[in-house]
């Protein structure tokens, strides 16, 4: 099984690895407008603003998939985990829709856990596809995810090695830094008090962490 030290080297990893990108590009950015002087700068400037705006969401996002559940931010609210979702994980290639139970919050151990369970989601798709969330109240979130092109009835063709990290806790030799959240994701089911679940049915993969399937592991 991962150590604590071995998942805090992959996080740390991960993180930068992530990070290095906008924050170069804002770096370069920055570069570019000085030796251009008082030439037109529009854009370099958008580049800047760009690459800062990739780099917060990225801060924000990880902030509560990868931060700690403790704190004076017991909850977060709906809004909040809709807009650095979209955010982070919605593009061209991937859509993201939400089934939400109205306004309300949910605790942040489970904002984190639907966070962790986003990343996977992206991941097991290869990038492409639709990932539909509900999440309730109470905690309970459940993800469905469809490959590119597959609509329900069909049948898809999901990352096998990829769900198989989900099923169990994979050990140190399955995991790299890009995969980070497939080595977080069990125990931050547990602070949740729920218990992960994949099935696939009807042309797609369901995820389901519900408090009904908690138990004491």
């Amino acid at each position: 099984m991962l150590g604590n030290q071995q998942v805090a080297g992959l996080l740390a990893s991960r993180i930068c690895h992530d990070l290095v990108s906008p924050v170069g590009a804002i770096a370069n950015g920055t570069d570019l407008i000085r030796e251009i002087g008082n030439g037109d700068v529009r854009d370099e400037v958008t580049m800047i603003g760009q690459s800062a705006s990739r780099a917060s969401t990225l801060l924000q996002f990880y902030r509560i998939a990868f931060g700690s559940a403790n704190g004076e931010d017991a909850e977060l609210s709906d809004t909040e985990l809709r807009r650095h979702a979209d955010r982070m994980i919605a593009s061209e290639k991937i859509q993201l829709e939400w089934d939400l139970a109205g306004t309300m919050s949910i605790p942040r151990a489970s904002g984190r856990l639907l966070y962790l369970m986003l990343m996977c989601a992206r991941a097991v798709l290869g990038l492409r596809g639709r990932i539909t969330i509900r999440a309730t109240s109470d905690g309970a979130v459940d993800i469905a995810l469809w490959p590119k092109g597959v609509t329900p009835g069909a049948v898809a063709q999901p990352n096998e090695n990829l769900l198989a990290l989900l099923a169990q806790k994979p050990k140190l030799d399955d995991i790299t830094p890009r995969l980070v959240e497939f080595a977080l994701i069990h125990e931050c089911a547990a602070a949740a008090r729920a218990r992960l679940n994949v099935t696939q049915h009807d042309g797609g993969v369901y995820l389901c962490a519900s408090t009904a399937l908690a138990t004491t592991q």
